[in-house]
């Protein structure tokens, strides 16, 4: 039994370098949401360094919020938007001689994109119009897996450690109390019910069926670095492999 963990860095946090050493993928910031052309850069050299897969991380080009607001964007600028940033980290990742080889939405724009097809259509082009061979990060069981099936995308299904989800498979609101679970042995539970039961408990303990290729740890939690070593360590003792989906 084997599962992908995955954070997201490059966004300006203090423990990514440490962080790397305790996941298999890395989805790293386009500087639009968060971070900074040296904060990516250190990024990509110290994944490579560890021999990690590779993925951009784009999402709403709003810094002030983090790229956790909805923004109404047209078609047009959307569209732009992910080829600019999908672009901009592979533009470094080609100066140090690495691959990138997977896409993963940020914040408000990862949650719509899961749900609006529209959106997702929108993604699914920027996407195979920089390099149809990207993979793309979605929530499990969403209806944007389903989409980027169809138009021959290749599809890496994510699961959360540390967030709560609905009762419609959905993840309950940054804003909204409990969405962030602290506990580490919750978020371990969370996590090997998923992996071995394949299916995940909503806040309301409805439960239902998930299939998942990587679980999520955010690089931006105050506990994300203490949280990432107790995963890994206690998955392997479970018999799982942390390794990348490749």
């Amino acid at each position: 039994m084997k599962i992908d963990l995955n954070a997201d860095i490059g966004e300006g946090f203090k423990n990514d370098k440490e962080i790397i050493n305790y996941v298999s993928s890395v989805n790293i910031a386009c500087a639009r949401h968060a971070g900074t052309p040296i904060s990516i850069h250190q990024s990509v050299k110290w994944a490579m360094a560890r021999g990690i897969s590779l993925g951009a991380h784009p999402g709403y080009p709003d810094e002030k919020n983090f790229g956790r607001v909805e923004l109404n964007l047209s078609a047009e600028v959307l569209f732009a938007e992910i080829i600019f940033q999908i672009s901009a980290l592979q533009g470094i990742v080609n100066a140090e001689k690495g691959k990138l080889t997977h896409v993963k939405l940020h914040g408000a724009l990862y949650n719509q994109a899961a749900h609006d097809l529209q959106i997702a259509d929108i993604i699914i082009s920027a996407i195979k119009k920089v390099n149809p061979k990207l993979k793309l990060f979605a929530l499990a069981g969403s209806p944007l897996v389903q989409k980027a099936k169809k138009e021959h995308l290749a599809i890496i299904e994510e699961g959360f450690a540390d967030r709560c989800y609905k009762d419609d498979g959905t993840l309950l609101a940054r804003s909204e109390c409990g969405a962030i679970i602290k506990d580490k042995k919750i978020a371990l539970k969370q996590s090997l019910t998923m992996i071995k039961e394949k299916k995940v408990i909503s806040q309301n303990g409805k439960i239902f069926p998930i299939k998942i290729d990587t679980i999520c740890l955010h690089g931006d939690n105050p506990h994300a670095l203490n949280l990432t070593k107790y995963l890994f360590t206690k998955l392997i003792n479970e018999g799982i492999a942390i390794q990348t989906y490749k």
